[in-house]
């Protein structure tokens, strides 16, 4: 399909995708300092459940991540106010992803949340390499054109703000792909990873009796 596109339109393509890579890449940069700039933008976000998991990992204990008063008071620290133990944004995530969690969670929640967000990308960018790896049959510009424009898509960048792990589920899924073309073991790898990241725990709220 794309070697049809070229024969036709030639270099005349490669100035358009440049514009748009740039294009894309400024909008991306504008929209995370945005992000985290913006107390109330950071503050919203998916990570808001993650950053008590792993900084209750690293103090209390990996026991302790689905422990909602730990959770709460996390949570407190970070949003600077008090909330109701139903106000709490529960991790409700495997605990595969804690350790991880405690490697880049740090005392300070912005410096934290960008740790996220350079793991986040950083998984984007090998789930990215291992997707061309599965197509051998493009050529080099090709290539470089899709690992850009699928590396800018969107969502994705979407999902680096919101402080989501859909990255690791991309990965899962990009193995995956690479496996069913050229490694057929490397899919059920894959296809494992996309389904335990997209695993939910749930987590029941007690009401707390005041002690007397």
């Amino acid at each position: 399909m794309l070697k049809r596109i070229y024969s036709h339109l030639g270099w005349m393509v490669f100035p358009f995708a440049i514009a748009g890579i740039i294009t894309l890449s400024l909008l991306d940069f504008l929209l995370w300092r945005q992000s985290i700039g913006d107390f109330k933008l950071r503050t919203t976000t998916d990570f808001v459940a993650f950053y008590p998991a792993g900084w209750i990992a690293r103090t209390e204990g990996a026991s302790q991540v689905y422990n909602l008063v730990s959770q709460k008071a996390v949570e407190e620290s970070v949003l600077g106010s008090s909330i109701l133990l139903d106000e709490v944004n529960p991790f409700v995530h495997p605990p595969f992803v804690v350790p991880l969690l405690r490697l880049i969670v740090q005392s300070d929640y912005v410096s934290s949340y960008q740790n996220w967000a350079l793991v986040m990308s950083a998984l984007f960018v090998i789930s990215e390499f291992i997707l061309i790896l599965s197509l051998p049959n493009i050529s080099k510009k090709e290539s470089l054109l899709l690992f850009s424009a699928s590396l800018l898509f969107f969502p994705g960048m979407v999902s680096i703000l919101n402080g989501q792990d859909s990255a690791i589920l991309f990965l899962g899924g990009a193995i995956w792909m690479y496996g069913l073309v050229l490694a057929p073991t490397l899919a059920a790898v894959g296809a494992i990873d996309a389904l335990v990241t997209e695993a939910t725990i749930v987590v029941e709220k007690e009401a707390i009796q005041p002690s007397e």
